[in-house]
């Protein structure tokens, strides 16, 4: 079992049930135990002390008789195996096997000296459990001891402390496998909006879910859906405000570029610093019309409206075209194999090859190889830059909308909208395709983007 899944919701709430269960397990074990224990050896000392009056009357008897042979008292009233006995007779001892007065507990001496009957529970030389159990006599001047063994308590109770422990140990799995079936159950509900909130992270934002008849859930249900549609609506309305916007912005832009392109016609007849505010203006327009161009695209895309116009395309000569624009001392290598010629959507393609490359020629110090190469019956347009590379971290997010890598930061420029990889990625997409970004093998980036390319 994973980490993650052994600390997640299920393997926590399994967790808190197994120790519950162990500490309920435990405290009934431990409080059956004493019970248990205390229940034995009062029995046995009842027993013990019963036994051990009969045999101080029989005693009390026996000595009342002025010929009474101690020894044969002794045997006749042994308890065997059941106990030891011991008599103390005008100061004078008379025992069985205990080994005389060394085996009877000073204490209970002590107590039955000073005309008492008591009990003590102790431990033999052998270190096994025994309870003694002292009479006095006093009729003919004697004190009657028996001591009892407790093995076979003490055998109960460790049966029963073993017996508890492996009950607390399955009652804990028990109690464990509970909790993980019941965490399931409880989360299983929950799993549908999981998958939804993924369907809509991919988006897919017209998902919904069905209201369920558990009133605990319908809460979180209607709430989810609510905050979808919430989420679509905003989304609709940005992706209309940004199609109105771009679309209302191309005709403007289209007359501020055919007044620029007037202006260049007469370029001859400015001065140098009028030719100088015209070439940057020229600079700017051009800019601002790709920004333009990018953003429908966007809008496009969110939209699900971007078409993709495929024909057949010279893929060499697109490549070299897009070198001489915007990278004109790089190298183009068609690696044996390559198809020469592929069907694509040709701007699409073009502005794709173009994107990366103003940003290598803005960030990188330039392109400086592209490879055309098959894959899997398909083509791999590899693009190297000499710039500092991509580090690792950041190679997945480069290619999010407005996103600016640490090599833009640092070179300081302000012109990217960072929607130019953007485009890369969705361009590629569109077509089937995907694009990364990974290190060139001589220092610097390496974009590199694959595409099914059926050929003509």
């Amino acid at each position: 079992m994973s980490r993650s899944r052994l600390f997640g919701l299920r393997g926590r709430v399994a967790i808190g049930f197994a120790l519950t269960g162990l500490v309920v397990a435990v405290a009934v074990a431990v409080a059956g135990y004493v019970l248990a224990r205390r229940y034995l050896l009062e029995q046995r000392d009842d027993a013990a002390r019963s036994q051990a009056y009969a045999h101080a009357r029989l005693v009390r008897s026996a000595l009342r008789a002025s010929d009474a042979d101690l020894a044969a008292l002794m045997a006749s009233i042994d308890g065997g195996n059941a106990s030891d006995a011991a008599l103390r007779y005008h100061g004078e001892w008379y025992a069985t096997v205990i080994g005389g007065a060394d085996a009877v507990p000073r204490d209970l001496t002590r107590v039955v000296g000073a005309g008492h009957a008591g009990l003590q529970r102790t431990a033999g030389a052998d270190g096994r459990p025994r309870l003694a159990v002292g009479v006095p006599v006093r009729a003919v001047d004697a004190e009657w001891y028996e001591i009892f063994p407790l093995d076979d308590v003490d055998r109960t109770l460790s049966l029963f402390a073993r017996a508890s422990s492996v009950a607390a140990v399955a009652a804990s799995v028990v109690a464990g496998g509970l909790g993980w079936a019941s965490a399931g159950r409880a989360v299983r509900p929950l799993a549908p909006v999981g998958a939804a909130a993924a369907r809509i992270a991919a988006g897919d934002l017209a998902t919904r879910l069905p209201v369920p008849a558990d009133g605990e859930l319908r809460p979180l249900v209607v709430a989810f859906n609510d905050m979808a549609a919430a989420l679509e609506s905003r989304v609709e309305r940005e992706i209309r405000f940004t199609a109105d916007v771009t679309h209302e912005l191309r005709s403007p832009l289209a007359a501020i570029r055919a007044s620029v392109d007037v202006l260049q016609r007469r370029r001859a007849t400015f001065t140098a610093d009028a030719a100088a505010v015209l070439d940057v203006l020229t600079q700017r327009v051009a800019g601002f019309e790709r920004t333009v161009v990018e953003l429908l695209d966007i809008a496009r895309s969110d939209a699900g409206t971007a078409e993709v116009r495929a024909e057949p395309v010279d893929l060499e000569a697109l490549v070299r075209d897009q070198l001489d624009e915007h990278a004109p001392g790089a190298r183009l290598a068609m690696a044996d194999g390559a198809p020469r010629e592929i069907v694509a959507d040709r701007r699409r393609l073009a502005q794709a090859l173009a994107n990366v490359m103003v940003n290598a020629g803005v960030y990188a110090g330039g392109t400086t190889q592209v490879t055309v190469a098959a894959s899997d019956g398909g083509v791999r347009i590899v693009l190297d830059d000499d710039g500092p590379g991509v580090p690792p971290e950041e190679r997945d997010t480069v290619f999010r909308r407005f996103a600016r890598g640490s090599a833009g930061v640092e070179a300081g420029t302000g012109t990217g909208t960072g929607l130019g990889l953007a485009l890369v990625e969705e361009h590629l997409r569109l077509h089937g395709g995907r694009a990364w970004v990974e290190e060139a093998p001589g220092g610097g980036a390496r974009f590199v983007f694959e595409l099914p390319g059926i050929r003509p």
